[in-house]
């Protein structure tokens, strides 16, 4: 039998997307009676990332602060901790780490190499010339991260729904990103015109 649903703090997401409901076509079986886990495929997570350059990932660190806050009862600020990526990031690999581990979770990560690769990437392709593409390969070091704390949430949220596409939310999250982009070429393009 599956376990009390956890009482969520807000009853959306960063993106907007409910946490507790969802339709029917976002997971393989029709069951609608329980939450949806923060469990993301790491598909899920490659795509968005890849699509909106990297900068997913701040979304993404968002999200997993506001759950430590609303459902572990850690007294932070998801934004601010968010904002400065550089200085809290590892702390948030370090939580989930400890949260996975007791879960059962057994592999040693070097959480902290991973992290220092993660701001290397991010330095590197804010340096002139063509190294800004390095922006796609941002986000790869985090990979096993997002897998461990899968490990967790299918540990911690047994019996939720898992999606097994892309949320409205996610897919509008791209929309903007792509629209502020393409926003931001005629912008240039018209100045320079002009």
């Amino acid at each position: 039998q599956p376990k009390e649903p956890v009482k969520f703090y807000k009853d959306t997401d960063i993106l907007g997307q409910a946490k507790n409901a969802g339709t029917a076509t976002d997971v393989k079986d029709r069951d609608t009676s329980h939450p949806f886990s923060d469990y993301q495929p790491v598909r899920h997570f490659l795509i968005l990332n890849f699509f909106s350059f990297g900068i997913y990932t701040f979304f993404w660190m968002f999200k997993h602060w506001q759950y430590l806050r609303d459902e572990k009862g850690m007294i932070i600020n998801a934004s601010f901790r968010t904002a400065f990526t550089f200085i809290y990031g590892y702390a948030l690999f370090k939580e989930f780490e400890v949260l996975a581990v007791e879960k059962g979770y057994r592999k040693k990560l070097p959480l902290g190499l991973l992290f220092l690769l993660y701001i290397l990437l991010i330095i590197i392709c804010n340096l002139p010339g063509p190294l800004f593409l390095v922006y796609f390969l941002v986000f790869m070091p985090l990979v096993p991260v997002v897998r461990m704390m899968n490990f967790y949430y299918l540990k911690e949220q047994e019996g939720y729904q898992v999606k097994r596409k892309l949320s409205k939310g996610e897919k509008l999250f791209l929309v903007l990103i792509w629209g502020f982009l393409i926003a931001l070429f005629f912008i240039r393009v018209y100045s320079y015109s002009s």
